[in-house]
Order: structure tokens, then sequence, then C-alpha cells
């Protein structure tokens, strides 16, 4: 299918927006709340996308970043949640504060979200818990792609998260990757 769409919003509904791309398509995408408050007529936007494919129709949900697509796809990998109820947790909350609940298991920050209770939101926590934690140690470091590029070549360098997290800070982003590497390096 496809996973990235670029146009201009002609249509705010309830739940979704209608795109309309430069190709003369327009696309029904569905997003969270909060990417709906901040959506206004006529104006760009660019979202990430996840398509769904039901019996009898297709739904194609949005994402104004790669975490919250990503989120996504670990939320809806775990049995008894679907789309809705994904988008519904991306809607209320940061991708930040989803991680940082599952670390402390958190469940009323799952609990709060329509139609998930005690047993689901555990369920959250105890499936996404160890996926979470190598995410979400370094996420506050690679909010730019230059930083997720030091990481990658850092641990393919064989150095470990817990290494890693020291050796980032105050590398400068204006300098090349080779230029980073080495400075992170020497500490």
């Amino acid at each position: 299918m496809f996973s990235f769409i670029s146009g201009k919003i002609k249509i705010i509904s309830q739940d979704s927006l209608l795109v309309y791309t430069n190709h003369g398509l327009g696309y029904d995408i569905r997003v969270g709340k909060k990417a709906l408050q901040a959506a206004v007529v006529d104006s760009d936007i660019e979202l990430f996308t996840q398509v769904y494919i039901r019996d009898d129709y297709y739904e194609v949900y949005g994402f104004v970043s790669e975490d919250e697509l990503r989120m996504f796809e670990y939320l809806t990998g775990i049995s008894g949640v679907g789309p809705k109820m994904a988008i519904g947790v991306l809607g209320e909350h940061t991708v930040e504060s989803i991680k940082n609940a599952i670390l402390s298991e958190d469940i009323q920050t799952f609990t709060s979200v329509s139609g998930i209770g005690k047993k689901n939101a555990s369920r959250i926590i105890l499936e996404l818990k160890p996926k979470m934690g190598s995410d979400a140690s370094l996420s506050n470091l690679t909010e730019d792609p230059r930083d997720s590029e030091l990481l990658e070549a850092l641990k393919a360098l064989g150095y470990t998260e817990k290494e890693i997290k020291p050796m980032m800070k105050d590398i400068p982003s204006d300098v090349s990757l080779d230029e980073q590497v080495k400075l992170a390096l020497r500490k």
C-alpha cells in the first residue's frame, strides 16, 4: 500500500481528515484527537500512514511522526487492541507519555482512554514493557535524525545503550557523522 501522504486538508470530520493530493486524489485518513484539533482546512499536511484492510472496506490511519506510527504498530500488535483503540490512545497521550506509562506500569494512563479497561491496560503494559526498554531509554536522544545516525553508528561499533547515552551528550549536530563518532569515542 502506501506509507506516507502529503497534500491539503479539504474536510475535517469527527475522526478523520480528507487529504487532497497534488495528483487529484482525496484520501479519508483517520487521525487522533490531537491531530484533528490542530487541523485547518486548506492547510498543507504530511502524514505517515498505516492501511488496515477489513472484509468489506479499507481504513487508512495517519500519524504526524514516525514515532506515532511505530507506537500504533506496537499497540495494534497486542491481542484485543484494534486500530481504533490504538488511535484513541495516541489521540489522548504523546508517545513519550505512553512510553513512560508502560515503563512505570501506570494503568490509569490507558484506562483514561475510552474503551480501555484494566484488563487491556494491563495487557498493553505487560506486552510492550520489554519492547519499550531500549526505545524509551534513548528516546530523548534520538529526536534529531543526525542523533539517530550517531546512535546506530555507536551500536554498530558494539557499544551498549548504557554506554551510548553518556557518550552522546554535548555532541554538536552541525558536524559530520564521522566527526560526531570521533567526539563520542573520546568520552
